[in-house]
């Protein structure tokens, strides 16, 4: 669960990041509420990867340890 928090954290952030960036150079706000569904998404898809990602290191080490 700690790896997943990590890798969720790292994640998010650099994908608001990259999102934050691009919509600045576009004259647009990542916080205005139309964006509501853009910023869901990206929270949806980093819990997503960050738990395909702490379960394939899991099974990983559980071969490692066989």
């Amino acid at each position: 669960m700690k790896r997943f928090l990590i890798l969720f954290a790292i994640m998010l952030v650099v994908s608001v990041g990259l999102m934050w960036a691009m919509m600045a150079q576009n004259g647009y706000d990542l916080f205005d509420p139309r964006m509501s569904g853009m910023m869901l998404v990206a929270v949806l898809v980093a819990m997503y990867v960050s738990f395909r990602i702490s379960r394939i290191l899991a099974k990983r080490a559980e071969r490692a340890e066989s």
